[in-house]
């Protein structure tokens, strides 16, 4: 048996709002910008303890050079070529850096508290957007309804109208009832119809 569409929830103004924020992509990428500054910041906090390490690996070709380090030749064939690799390791434990770590922490903590503050500024505008678009929607419902009174009124008026001209009464002129029907047309244009 097929189920029954499910009725539609009314939602508020605040039900629309929060059910943006938890959705919004954008806040979503802010969020991941204040994870990256805040990743920053513990790397500049732990650099002020922790030694820093760095390997460089290089690879590549270079001439064939007979001979050894204890034995060197003074001989390069530079027709062969064969593998060249160079490893270089350092690993730097700073021991007094004038200021440099903690102005760096400092620093690292003014970016995570600005994306922060870029993130908030994110959620506001996502309100905002959704504010708009929830009183646009409710202006449109309104002068919806004030369209079909103003029809309801003018087709009133012009079955009225159409009444008494046929009956003779003189008071009424075929321009009345053109202009009736002109205005029964520009509203149904402003409703789309």
């Amino acid at each position: 048996m097929p189920r029954a569409p499910a009725k539609p929830a009314k939602l508020g103004l605040d039900e629309f709002v929060q059910r943006a924020l938890q959705t919004a992509p954008e806040l979503e990428v802010a969020q991941w910008d204040v994870a990256t500054r805040k990743a920053k910041l513990d790397e500049a906090k732990a650099s002020r303890y922790l030694p820093q390490f760095e390997a460089l690996n290089l690879i590549g070709l270079a001439p064939v050079y007979k001979g050894t380090v204890n034995d060197p030749k003074s001989t390069v064939d530079t027709s062969a070529y064969g593998p060249f690799t160079s490893v270089e390791v350092s690993l730097v434990q700073p021991l007094f850096t004038w200021g440099k770590l903690t102005a760096g922490v400092n620093a690292a903590t003014h970016a995570v508290e600005q994306e922060i503050a870029a993130t908030e500024g994110v959620a506001a505008d996502v309100a905002l957007q959704v504010k708009t678009l929830y009183w646009n929607v409710l202006l449109a419902r309104s002068v919806e309804g004030v369209l079909v009174e103003s029809r309801d009124a003018f087709e009133t008026a012009l079955e009225t109208a159409t009444e008494r001209r046929e009956q003779g009464d003189a008071e009424i002129s075929e321009l009345d009832i053109l202009y009736l029907k002109v205005a029964l047309a520009e509203i149904a244009k402003e409703r789309g119809i």
